[in-house]
């Protein structure tokens, strides 16, 4: 070994930059599966709206827990297509 080469190695066999290409592969691997989680979340606090625009959409129903939105027949004067906010289960 000559003296360059023993300047560069570190104890215990581990490279300079202190992590093993296989460890900074997965370290960054990680990263950005934390990210993308982090991206997909909904952060927002607004409550679900009371009121159904499309089917399957969160809504409140009107005694507290959430709902779904169902489409149901419309009462007169309405114009369809007309929801309502059901219990999901």
């Amino acid at each position: 070994m000559t003296l360059c080469n023993a300047a560069r190695t570190q104890p215990h066999g581990r490279n300079p930059e202190g992590l093993e290409p296989r460890t900074r592969e997965l370290a960054a691997v990680l990263a950005v599966l934390l990210a993308l989680v982090a991206a997909a979340c909904d952060m927002s606090s607004s409550p679900p709206p009371t009121t159904c625009t499309q089917i399957g959409a969160q809504c409140q129903m009107p005694d507290g827990p959430l709902g779904v939105c169902q489409e149901t027949r419309c009462e007169a004067g309405a114009t369809p297509p007309c929801f309502a906010c059901t219990p999901q289960h």
